[in-house]
């Protein structure tokens, strides 16, 4: 799928990866702000930033990519 986003912009595929990852993502959001709105404004930033960063460079490791930038 990492391929199909990075080649052909497939959106249907990014969802695809996002809804597998998103409960975990959410957690580790909820576990380091401080309230919902931030989480929310945290998720969507994340998600801007990992589209941006898949169609342009290869990945190999979805979830440690999320994770970095979660961080950041």
């Amino acid at each position: 799928m990492l391929v199909r986003i990075r080649v052909f912009k497939d959106e249907e595929a990014f969802e695809r990866i996002m809804h597998d990852h998103s409960q975990a993502l959410q957690r580790f959001f909820y576990s380091k702000l401080p309230s919902h709105p931030d989480v929310e404004d945290a998720y969507s930033t994340l998600m801007f930033r990992l589209w941006q960063y898949i169609t342009q460079t290869p990945v190999q490791h979805f979830s440690g990519l999320a994770y970095t930038i979660a961080r950041a």
